[in-house]
């Protein structure tokens, strides 16, 4: 889309990127608004997995825009 902010699709880009796995965590987390508890119990994994590749996501995406974590 040429009027989406660089950084937007940047993102997409990134969540493109994903493994299938990660991909559906992120979405499910971000697009549809479901807890990391709620993921967790939909996919049948752990709430620790979901939480971690939540994690990673967003150092990846920190990364991509050029920011940091600490704050």
């Amino acid at each position: 889309m040429p009027d989406e902010p660089v950084e937007a699709r940047r993102i997409k880009s990134l969540v493109r990127s994903l493994p299938r796995a990660q991909r559906t965590i992120v979405m499910l987390f971000y697009a549809d608004g479901l807890t990391p508890r709620e993921i967790a119990e939909v996919l049948e994994i752990a709430q620790s997995k979901v939480q971690g590749v939540l994690a990673a996501f967003r150092a990846q995406a920190a990364l991509r825009m050029g920011l940091s974590l600490a704050a």
